[in-house]
């Protein structure tokens, strides 16, 4: 026997109680800021020891983690401090000495969030978030929504990290779930860039926002892809960037992210479109947000502009006007790409201040075929875009008839078809370059047409339909399209 634990074995504290040891041991763990590893230590001194740690949760009930003690800070670690304090509340203490490490740290926490008690935080953010109230009731907390603000530097500043300030992390409880008896969690951090991806570990969140807030130090879209392949279960995506070159790390094509599970995406006010639609794989989206993100800027010349020439890259036969060429362009190759790739059941797409070419229109028109909500806003878009919603009959092998040489093309032997075949909702905001006689002429036919076929199932009926702000669009011309759509047409 080693001569400690003799000495351990005659000592008075071999004499105390196991109930008092283990009150020792907890004020100990307690108390573990300076030694985030005192439960691990007081394991490993004897057998006796050991065996009252093991046997003892309370003692694991409080976990520290130090960003400076990466080793320390692993996921082994916290699901070993996890699975020893059973089903116990945890009080948990961040270290955090470089912003950028907070997300890092925190994510793995997030799948124990039920089981949270307290989660304070030290060193350059200074917050304490109370969640006793979810811990001591039957409905517990879960997180659902995790909001990344990308602040400057300047905004970060040590003197600006006191105690309840716009930079600190936060959370937001949404009602408890009378089904599900749970608390909805919104977790806001400040962060200065998006975690490396040596950084991350895969974890499960619902509802997925980043927003920039700062020209400084844009954000790269590369490393925004690589972060969302850490969260496959994310069902809305929200990207609120701002109109500046992509800063794009390299010039190496990502890789695909599959998002199985997402339904909405929203990109606001970015240059990175193309980067993100044609990199993910989201085969069950449904919903499509593409806002502000018109731009006269051409940023396609940057040397790390990361793409193979594309089926479609071609210019627009059509030759028709747009403000914002480079921006309709990204657009339309990113939209096809999504497409192409994932053939979602898109069923809204929204684009304000968004556009595309007239042959993007024309390729995405002819393959949307569960889209239910179409608006555009301050589209460029020309008459000939606006007669893509009219019926028309698709091309057929002209014929040759041999006894003279006579060719034939039996146009109205053609069955009509009709592009977005489950469209019900039309608006059409601010779109300058459309003349009203287009816009009559078009939705007219197309009214006529769904009225008259939507009960065989094929086609579905026009319900609504909002012309606002399209100059070309005089009175006298809604009044000839209210003749057809009655009440469903909306002008204001």
């Amino acid at each position: 026997m080693f001569p400690f634990m003799d000495s351990m074995q005659t000592s008075p504290i071999a004499h105390l109680p196991v109930e008092l040891l283990i009150q020792i041991f907890v004020d100990c763990a307690q108390d573990s800021e300076d030694d985030p590893l005192i439960a691990l230590t007081i394991s490993h001194v004897c057998k006796s020891w050991r065996e009252i740690a093991y046997d003892s949760p309370r003692i694991w009930q409080y976990l520290s983690l130090d960003d400076r003690r990466p080793r320390l800070c692993s996921e082994f670690q916290i699901r070993w401090w996890m699975l020893n304090s059973g089903t116990l509340p945890m009080d948990i203490t961040l270290h955090i000495s470089d912003h950028d490490k907070l997300l890092p740290l925190i994510i793995p926490l997030f799948e124990y969030m039920p089981r949270w008690r307290k989660c304070a935080f030290r060193g350059k953010i200074q917050e304490e978030m109370d969640f006793s109230a979810y811990t001591s009731s039957e409905a517990k907390a879960h997180l659902r929504e995790l909001r990344i603000v990308i602040r400057d530097p300047s905004d970060l500043e040590e003197s600006d990290l006191e105690e309840g300030s716009r930079n600190s992390p936060t959370i937001v409880q949404a009602p408890c779930h009378i089904n599900t008896s749970s608390y909805d969690i919104t977790f806001r951090c400040s962060v200065l860039t998006l975690p490396l991806p040596s950084l991350m570990t895969p974890f499960h969140v619902t509802k997925l926002v980043i927003c920039e807030s700062t020209f400084e130090g844009p954000t790269d879209p590369l490393r925004m892809l690589e972060f969302l392949s850490f969260c496959p279960s994310v069902e809305y995506f929200q990207y609120q960037g701002l109109p500046h070159d992509p800063a794009y790390s390299n010039a190496v094509i990502p890789s695909i992210v599959k998002l199985p599970n997402l339904r909405t995406f929203v990109i606001h006010s970015s240059c990175a479109v193309r980067t993100l639609l044609s990199h993910i794989d989201a085969p069950n989206l449904t919903e499509l947000h593409l806002e502000h993100t018109n731009t006269e800027c051409d940023f396609a010349t940057s040397p790390a502009y990361p793409y193979a020439v594309e089926d479609g890259d071609s210019d627009d036969e059509a030759g028709d006007f747009s403000q914002s060429p480079w921006s309709d362009h990204a657009t339309g190759m990113g939209l096809r790409s999504l497409i192409r790739r994932s053939n979602p059941p898109l069923e809204v797409l929204l684009m304000d201040y968004a556009d595309m070419r007239t042959k993007d229109f024309q390729w995405c028109f002819s393959r949307l075929n569960h889209l239910r909500q179409f608006r555009i806003v301050a589209s460029d878009m020309s008459d000939k875009v606006i007669a893509m919603f009219a019926p028309y009959r698709a091309p057929r092998v002209l014929t040759s008839l041999d006894d003279d040489d006579m060719i034939f093309d039996l146009e109205l032997d053609r069955p009509l078809h009709l592009r977005l075949p489950l469209l019900s909702s039309l608006e059409l905001w601010n779109c300058q370059r459309l003349s009203g006689r287009a816009i009559v002429k078009a939705l007219t036919e197309r009214v006529r047409f769904t009225d008259a076929v939507a009960d065989e199932g094929v086609y579905s009926r026009m319900e609504e339909i909002g012309i606002v702000g399209c100059g070309g669009f005089s009175d006298n011309h809604a009044l000839e399209l209210e003749n057809v759509a009655g009440n469903r047409l909306r002008t204001n």
